[in-house]
């Protein structure tokens, strides 16, 4: 018997997105849906964002993982800046935005926050399988070797994290793990692109660390957003990039006609959208 596990990680206050991502969900149908965090910021939706992902809680169960733009809003209430101060200017100004129009209060009372969450041999959290509050970012396979260490040193045969905007997967062989050596991907993340679905042998040597991409703001080099399909079936597991189509084009022009936010801010968030250099 399969079950499949859906993945949707920085939602960021993008409804018409996070709105298509769950409608093709639903469509294909899963048995669990896990939200890697970071529901704010950036984006302009915060009402609808909050309440979808409340709906899909109190209907399907989901599980909602604490990200760093979640625990951000929690410090702010509290009176802790230290992050907020970390942050250039354009990105504190949209949390200031979001702020002025979040209680923050019914936000953080409102899901039941967890630090991580497994699945089987799978364990998911925001950023990194590290210590909580430790938002290490995983971009190359430098980063994800370390990552899959931990891992391994937890029995755990793989680790899904987001946090970067980044879809990707790779895959660690006992030999390098042993070694801690330094390798390229070796499995290239465009073996896991999108509409490409490959079996995992759960029994293997191996160790991976996947990335299910964002849903709110991509910063793929193609701009598009996806969320993790995850199958798992007798001890093996298909992952699959699932590309999310929707109007980005109307969430930029809204993004562009936000007066509460500078000139040069809406552009810097707007260019998220743009095609990679």
């Amino acid at each position: 018997m399969s079950e499949v596990t859906v993945v949707l990680s920085d939602l960021h206050a993008n409804g018409r997105a996070l709105a298509s991502a769950v409608d093709d969900a639903l469509r294909r149908g899963f048995d669990r849906l896990i939200v890697l965090g970071d529901l704010l910021t950036y984006g302009l939706d915060l009402d609808e964002v909050i309440e979808r992902v409340a709906h899909l809680r109190d209907t399907r169960g989901a599980t909602v993982i604490v990200g760093n733009h979640d625990q951000l809003y929690f410090d702010l209430a509290a009176g802790n800046q230290g992050y907020y101060d970390t942050l250039p200017e354009w990105l504190r100004e949209t949390v200031a935005y979001t702020l002025s129009r979040l209680d923050v209060r019914a936000f953080a009372e409102r899901f039941d926050w967890r630090p991580s969450t497994t699945e089987g041999p799978w364990l998911f959290a925001h950023a990194n399988p590290f210590a909580f509050g430790d938002w290490r970012y995983l971009y190359n396979p430098s980063d994800a070797l370390e990552a899959a260490l931990s891992l391994r040193d937890r029995s755990m045969v793989g680790g899904v994290f987001g946090h970067t905007h980044r879809r990707f997967a790779m895959a660690f062989s006992h030999h390098q793990l042993e070694r801690n050596n330094h390798p390229s991907a070796t499995i290239e993340a465009s073996s896991y692109d999108v509409d490409v679905a490959r079996p995992i042998d759960e029994a293997s040597p191996n160790v991976f660390v996947v990335n299910p991409g964002s849903v709110g703001q991509p910063r793929h080099r193609d701009r598009a957003s996806t969320y993790l399909r995850m199958t798992r079936s007798n001890a093996q597991v298909t992952l699959e990039h699932i590309a999310v189509a929707y109007d980005s084009q109307a969430h930029v022009q809204a993004l562009r006609d936000c007066q509460a936010m500078s000139e040069s801010t809406r552009e810097k968030l707007c260019s998220f959208f743009e095609p990679a250099r």
